[in-house]
Parts: structure tokens; sequence; C-alpha cells
């Protein structure tokens, strides 16, 4: 399900008809015009002009797609076609970006939420002795590691005093 203000509900293509094309960038448009609308109270332009957290990553990749670095004769461009699949139009590039990159985001979001800051985890450190990476932390990888700890009779512990994963 989308989320309000996600005006194409977040597809992955629109159908590939100029008619479609058009009325996506018509709608864009529209969304996007409501704000300049000196007629429309406050509540009016939040209600009509709101845009998902999705559509507005498609915003700024398009306005980035759209800007002559990624001009159809450019190795960009043909990079970012081969990228998004075979897709030549701008605004289905962008939205095929922003599904990428919202849902990237979102699982970073979520994994941080359960076991801390994945950034704060070197990998090397969880691939060579998974054990002590996760014993001392915060959150679920905290509370797993302390009963791995537990557990294990006492193996853990250095990694504990060391500091472990925060």
């Amino acid at each position: 399900m989308s989320q309000p203000g996600d005006a194409l509900q977040h597809t992955t293509s629109l159908s590939g008809s100029k008619a479609d094309e058009y009325y996506a960038w018509k709608l864009m448009q529209e969304r996007l015009a409501v704000w300049g609308d000196d007629r429309l109270s406050d509540s009016s332009k939040k209600l009509l002009g709101s845009i998902s957290q999705r559509e507005g990553i498609k915003h700024k990749i398009l306005s980035k797609i759209l800007g002559d670095d990624y001009a159809e004769s450019t190795a960009k461009y043909a990079q970012l076609v081969r990228y998004t699949e075979g897709r030549k139009n701008k605004l289905d590039q962008a939205e095929y970006l922003a599904n990428k990159v919202f849902d990237t985001l979102e699982a970073k979001a979520v994994l941080n939420e359960l076991v801390g800051n994945p950034d704060g985890v070197e990998f090397s450190e969880v691939m060579g002795e998974p054990n002590q990476a996760i014993t001392g932390g915060t959150g679920l990888g905290g509370i797993l590691g302390n009963i791995l700890g537990a557990v294990a009779g006492g193996r853990a512990a250095p990694a504990a005093a060391g500091g472990g994963a925060s």
C-alpha cells in the first residue's frame, strides 16, 4: 500500500504508453503547482501537495538526472539506462531508483532499530568472531550477546570487558 502523497503509488515502471507517460508528468506538475496557488488555504496545500518520503526521494533523483550530465548522448545516461534495467524515460528511471533507495534506507532503519547502529560494527568483527561482536552491545544484539555469554559459560566475557559493539 502506498503512503499518502505517493502519486504513482511507487510503481516500478510506467506502462510504456505515451498517454501514461504524459499523465504521470502532468500529475507531478499539478501536485507541485499546489504550493504556488494563492487560492488554496495552507491546510489545503498540505493535503493536496503532500508527498511521501518515496516521492521526495524521487524528486531529488529526478532533479539530478534531468541535468545536462545525464543527457541522452552521455555515458552517464547509458549507465543509468543499464542500471534501471533498460528504462529510458527519466520519470520511470527516477521512480525505479527511488524505490531502490527507499527500500535500502528502510531496511537500514529496521536493522538499526533491532540490532543497533550497523555502521558501528566492523564487518571483520562480526565475521571473525561472531560471539565477541554481539556481546556487550545495546538493543537486541546486546541481549542476545548476554544470553550467549551466559550459555557459553564465560567464553564471551572478554569481549564484554573489551567494549564489544555498541
